[in-house]
């Protein structure tokens, strides 16, 4: 790691993204995470973006302050990989995930996706997350709902969901709406052929 401390000190912002890439190798790393934190206030967007993004692979619940300080900031890349970055620390760690709750209302789908992917647990009564599968003009949103919905279901989930399921405009979103019955495996994520 040392030598990516030394690297990352170069002008030149191809080899800082390069250092950015390389420290999700370095999984609980004190010295790779210090670095992940600071090319994450890099003056390039691209490396701020990969440093964040590495630091979901590293880092553990003790950085989820800072990623959700900068998922306030005004940069999108470094937002939504901020929220997919605390949401691969929740899987990985089993750390609370519930500063993403604060995010279902950003103006940035991808941001809002990401946040419904990393919730632990569902946010007060789900309401955040009802509304976003109703309502969100994002079909990405939706998708990310609509699987939330799924995995964390509550009672008074049932009417949005079996609307989503008739009548959502994205047949995709609608396909996750609908109940999976008599499946026993996970269906891969892409067509197999």
């Amino acid at each position: 790691v040392q030598s990516l401390v030394e690297t990352a000190k170069t002008t030149d912002v191809d080899d800082r993204h390069a250092v950015a890439s390389v420290l999700g190798a370095h999984a609980g790393n004190a010295q790779a995470i210090a670095l992940a934190r600071q090319l994450a206030n890099d003056t390039n967007a691209a490396v701020r973006a990969e440093a964040v993004f590495a630091l979901g692979s590293i880092g553990d619940a003790s950085q989820i302050p800072f990623l959700d300080g900068l998922i306030k900031g005004g940069d999108a890349d470094v937002a939504t990989n901020a929220a997919a970055a605390i949401a691969r620390i929740g899987k990985r760690t089993n750390a609370d995930t519930s500063a993403l709750c604060s995010h279902l209302a950003d103006g940035r789908a991808t941001v809002r996706a990401n946040a419904l992917i990393g919730l632990r647990k569902r946010c007060g009564v789900g309401a955040a997350e009802r509304k976003i599968l109703a309502d969100d003009s994002s079909e990405l949103a939706r998708a990310a709902a609509a699987r939330t919905l799924a995995a964390l279901p509550l009672p008074d989930d049932r009417a949005v969901v079996d609307r989503c399921a008739a009548a959502d405009r994205s047949a995709e979103v609608a396909r996750f709406c609908r109940p999976r019955v008599g499946v026993t495996t996970p269906r891969p994520p892409h067509a197999v052929t």
